[in-house]
């Protein structure tokens, strides 16, 4: 059965393997996934998981200071979801799956990047239809491990640790490749297993391979709001009624809205 999938890995290699896999020199045998029939089927970025994180900057743009907490979130999360994009297959699953609490929706705040790379490897683990094939090629192993500054902003680096860290959930969901060909994941054997076996979690508290501690957990402490009160706050749902479509790169668009954050295109992804 063929599976939606999403890309992860540094931004000139998943062209390659992408456009290698389109032109019919990559052979994917049974990891062969589905190509929307709404979109061009060689349109990159619907496969992509940086069109989903860029969206969701784009979106959370003037919102910022509303979203306040989970249930000011849940609110704005509602609403997204009204628009279904063509170029986006994944669009319901992605931000069903961001799962805001009181300790989480401050990280969404300050590296909304981060935590939406993050999400998309949480939607992989959640729905059965989705895989993630992340692409090994020009990703410098040792300095992934060590988190070293050189890569800052390293957002595959984190994408890989994040893996690394539900490993026992994702290991089904996700496929490496290396060489246009599919490799088993660098710390469960190759040249850089060693490599992984240093690499300590803060998480886990000086426990190793405590891989059962990163549980999606919804846990909604707040007091009750009133929707009502919420809702009339946020500018996106000001202008909701006014608003007929999304464009085709995932920007909740109004006649009297506009985005001030700058999506992070211009960023190399390592």
């Amino acid at each position: 059965m063929e599976k939606d999938i999403l890309l992860y890995g540094l931004s000139e290699e998943r062209v390659r393997f992408f456009c290698g896999i389109m032109d019919g020199k990559i052979n994917l045998e049974e990891k062969a996934f589905r190509t929307d029939k709404r979109c061009n089927k060689f349109l990159l970025g619907s496969y992509t998981i940086d069109s989903y994180v860029d969206s969701l900057v784009s979106n959370m743009g003037t919102n910022k200071r509303f979203l306040q907490d989970p249930e000011q979130w849940k609110i704005w999360l509602n609403d997204i979801l009204l628009y279904k994009p063509k170029s986006f297959p994944l669009w319901e699953e992605y931000y069903s799956c961001m799962k805001i609490t009181s300790k989480t929706q401050g990280k969404f705040i300050e590296d909304p990047i981060k935590q939406g790379c993050k999400n998309g490897v949480d939607m992989a683990i959640v729905y059965p239809n989705i895989m993630i094939y992340f692409v090994l090629d020009g990703i410098d192993m040792d300095l992934v491990v060590t988190k070293s500054k050189a890569y800052d902003p390293s957002y595959t680096g984190n994408e890989l640790r994040y893996v690394y860290r539900r490993w026992s959930e994702a290991k089904e969901k996700i496929v490496f490749f290396e060489k246009n060909r599919e490799v088993p994941a660098p710390w469960v054997a190759g040249e850089y297993q060693k490599v992984w076996k240093s690499y300590q979690p803060k998480s886990w508290h000086g426990i190793k391979q405590n891989l059962q501690t990163n549980q999606l957990v919804v846990k909604d402490q707040e007091q009750p709001v009133q929707r009502s009160q919420i809702r009339s706050q946020l500018p996106l749902y000001k202008h909701v009624n006014r608003a007929k479509a999304v464009s085709e790169t995932g920007i909740v668009t109004t006649s009297d809205r506009t985005s001030n954050t700058k999506i992070h295109n211009e960023k190399e992804r390592f």
